[in-house]
């Protein structure tokens, strides 16, 4: 804030006597911590005179003329006659010049307040009821339910715009600069809004247009128009001879929608620019003729009962967008480690059991998985977290983050959600919080991020013994239905006495956003030999005693690498 000038100074806005402090470029009050930069048109308030019941009279003893008397600012190229409309008198303090703008009682229109601009100094001295509320800067001479009304951010703009509409139209000004002008304009909505448009002309710049942003919001629908300046404020273009350019900006201010709300007739490069959206294939067909593949910005959940299959699918889909697709995939299978994970996709390139010791049972060499690790170019395109169990959300958010712009992941793979949130009291809320904020990152990375959760025991047959699975099973949140752009369920009886029904998953399309289809989409096969899952079709009338050989002839001819 630079070096203090002045402190225990009284503050204009909330009327404290003591709470202001004057620095070098701003002020600050720690009462109602109000910010106000000093420069040309917003300047340091340092005095407030109070308990004058006629401001106008007893501010007339501190002034060496006579009299204050009306006048043309000139250096501002404001007329006389704009100054006598808005009762704007000159006067001089210590050899000062000074500019007197009064301010009325909003109920009564008593004269209450005056606020004395010292030309050479920039400093604004505030006499009257210290603290009183307002009306706005000239509101006093225009009467209620009037066609315009311009708002200014203050009263040398207020007298500008004024004379440059050819004194026929209401302009008014908030009372102390943008900082607390959506304060002043609450505390005056039952005036304003007896017109049918409401003209914001504020500064062009930060505070002016954030100023301008809070009043839009609080005015009616429908009534509030934005000026669009290209100059600094309204007497910048008084100053520079540009009145018909003013007048211009005034006329084609537009009416004011809040962010994000659009009129169809506004919106025709949004409908008919086409759209890029960056998509990727599922390694399965029939899952694609229903998903139309994986999308960036899209947040997928895969579900299913313990010991279902989850984590073999996810790792089918990591090894294929690593490979085929050729991108990088950020792999957090929070329930094992690294080498787990690693082994597991290597064995899905191999068709080899890496992630299980080697047997006559199970034939695999280290070459074997050495030749795996070379032809997936040394894993390039895998990105792990090695989590050491540190697996609380913020964490997680962090990594996820830096995968997805630093590393160039543009698919994220969670296995699982749960854990992340297992020693919390609160299960529901905080995988509501998980979910909420896992949303948002996707939006924010534009990325395709596959999340795994568990389900609730259901009331009958359980998901182990293939019961079907429905959203209202998905454990923990109703946020787990809500949020994502896709669900994906996965059914398999693993207690069934054939070993075919026992390698049999179904998959279930529980939502789909994107194209509306659900319900049942393919069938995976498990290869108990290699640990393969093939997509074989869809068919009610696959015999529950097939042997592997038999299913050799439904196979789909494309494996996944």
């Amino acid at each position: 804030m630079g070096n203090v000038i002045k402190t225990h100074q009284p503050c204009p806005d909330c009327g404290s006597s003591d709470a202001l402090t004057i620095y070098e470029e701003n002020t600050y009050c720690f009462s109602c911590e109000a910010y106000r930069k000093i420069d040309d048109d917003n300047v340091t308030y340092i005095k407030s005179y109070e308990g004058n019941s006629n401001p106008m009279a007893a501010i007339q003893q501190k002034f060496e003329s006579d009299k204050l008397r009306y006048g043309p600012i000139i250096d501002r190229k404001i007329d006389v006659d704009t100054c006598r409309k808005y009762n704007v008198k000159l006067g001089s303090i210590k050899g000062k010049e000074c500019h007197v703008y009064p301010y009325y009682d909003k109920d009564n229109n008593d004269h209450v307040v005056n606020k004395i601009r010292i030309v050479d100094t920039k400093e604004f001295y505030s006499e009257g009821e210290r603290g009183k509320k307002t009306a706005l800067f000239g509101q006093h001479l225009f009467s209620e339910a009037g066609k315009y009304i311009t708002i200014t951010e203050g009263e040398i703009d207020c007298l500008s715009a004024y004379q440059m509409m050819g004194s026929k139209w209401p302009c008014v000004s908030v009372r102390n600069g943008a900082a607390s002008a959506a304060g002043e304009i609450k505390h005056n909505l039952d005036y304003l809004n007896t017109y049918e448009n409401i003209v914001l002309c504020f500064d062009n710049d930060d505070p002016g247009r954030k100023a301008t942003k809070e009043i839009a919001n609080l005015l009616e629908p429908g009534k509030c128009k934005i000026m669009y300046l290209s100059k600094k404020d309204a007497n910048d273009y008084l100053i520079k001879g540009q009145t018909q350019k003013f007048v211009q900006a005034f006329w084609n201010a537009k009416t004011y929608t809040p962010e994000g709300i659009l009129c169809g007739t506004d919106i025709y490069n949004i409908l008919f620019t086409e759209e890029h959206v960056e998509s990727y294939p599922y390694p399965w067909d029939s899952l694609n003729s229903m998903t139309y593949g994986m999308r960036m910005g899209e947040l997928v959940l895969v579900t299913a009962g313990s010991g279902i299959g989850k984590s073999s699918v996810m790792r089918e889909l990591s090894h294929y967008l690593m490979t085929t697709a050729d991108q990088k995939v950020g792999c957090l299978f929070l329930e094992e480690s690294v080498r787990t994970t690693s082994n597991a996709i290597l064995s899905i390139e191999a068709d080899k059991k890496f992630h299980i010791p080697a047997s006559d049972t199970n034939p695999w060499t280290e070459d074997e998985r050495k030749q795996a690790y070379e032809d997936m170019h040394q894993l390039k395109n895998a990105i792990f977290w090695n989590h050491f169990g540190s697996t609380n959300l913020d964490n997680l958010l962090n990594r996820i983050r830096y995968m997805a712009k630093g590393l160039d992941c543009k698919y994220i793979i969670l296995d699982h959600i749960s854990i992340i949130i297992y020693d919390l009291a609160d299960e529901r809320k905080a995988i509501d919080a998980a979910m909420l904020k896992l949303r948002t990152l996707v939006q924010e990375l534009n990325i395709h991020l596959m999340v795994v959760c568990h389900l609730s025991r259901p009331s009958g047959t359980g998901h182990e013994e293939g019961a079907s699975v429905s959203l209202k099973e998905l454990r923990g949140s109703h946020s787990l239905a809500q949020l994502p752009d896709m669900i994906i369920a996965l059914e398999r009886n693993n207690q069934a006495l054939s070993e075919a029904e026992r390698n049999r998953t179904l998959v279930r399309i529980l939502k789909n956003r994107f194209s509306g289809e659900t319900g049942p989409s393919t069938m995976f096969y498990w290869t108990k030999e290699t640990g393969r899952l093939t997509e074989v079709p869809l068919d009610d009338s696959l015999p529950d005693n097939a042997n592997d050989d038999e299913l050799g002839s439904l196979h789909d001819d494309r494996e996944f690498d």
